[in-house]
């Protein structure tokens, strides 16, 4: 079995903030064993490859070989991005210009994102059922920015960061009328900047 599965799934895990625990809920065994999956002691059959393909919205057949599209699978609410960059055009006063705009010009959409679609009206008038967020582990988060914040209880949110210490993120909802919280950072399990809202007009 080409081993390349490996270094694909530790990619998309740390991609998509994906646990080993998580991969173990999914499989039905322990994190021990997807452990020995990941360092390549053991093979896991190709029915638990597919399920981790699943866990991780990608393609079995992209996890598996060293050739060939991701074909990422439309898991219900969540999708990858692939890098984008979106040219400038004008403003919202003036609109599109008719002379052509320099090279770098541009809005980047990095290609380390992924996406993840809102649900319910939790985060409404911010962002409504059904907005695509797109969401960047790479990109370090700065105060006043949306964050995407996976706790390691399993809770995860999109919060507006305040500030971050050594030991400490203070964290604000982003319905004004909640208040500020503080959290430690060794109950967080990660802390994603939210490049990007693709709005839903349906």
């Amino acid at each position: 079995m080409n081993l390349i599965w490996i270094e694909r799934i530790r990619d998309r895990m740390q991609a998509t903030g994906i646990t080993q625990n998580d991969l173990a809920r999914a499989l039905g065994c322990t994190r021990g064993a997807v452990g020995h999956y990941l360092a390549g002691r053991r093979k896991p059959s190709l029915d638990q490859l597919e399920i981790m393909a699943k866990t991780l919205s990608v393609s079995p057949a992209w996890l598996q070989y060293d050739i060939g599209p991701m074909d990422v699978q439309e898991s219900p609410g969540s999708y990858t991005v692939e890098p984008m960059v979106f040219p400038l055009s004008g403003d919202v006063i003036t609109g599109p210009l008719d002379k052509p705009v320099d090279d770098e010009d541009g809005v980047s959409i990095p290609a380390d994102c992924y996406a993840l679609v809102v649900k319910g009206a939790e985060l409404s008038p911010r962002m409504y059922e059904g907005d695509v967020l797109l969401i960047s582990p790479k990109v370090v988060p700065t105060p006043g920015s949306h964050v995407y914040v996976r706790y390691r209880s399993g809770e995860a949110m999109v919060l507006t960061l305040v500030s971050q210490g050594e030991k400490e993120v203070v964290l604000e909802p982003l319905l004004t009328k909640q208040s500020r919280m503080v959290r430690q950072r060794e109950d967080i399990e990660s802390m994603h900047s939210v490049v990007a809202v693709v709005y839903r007009n349906n």
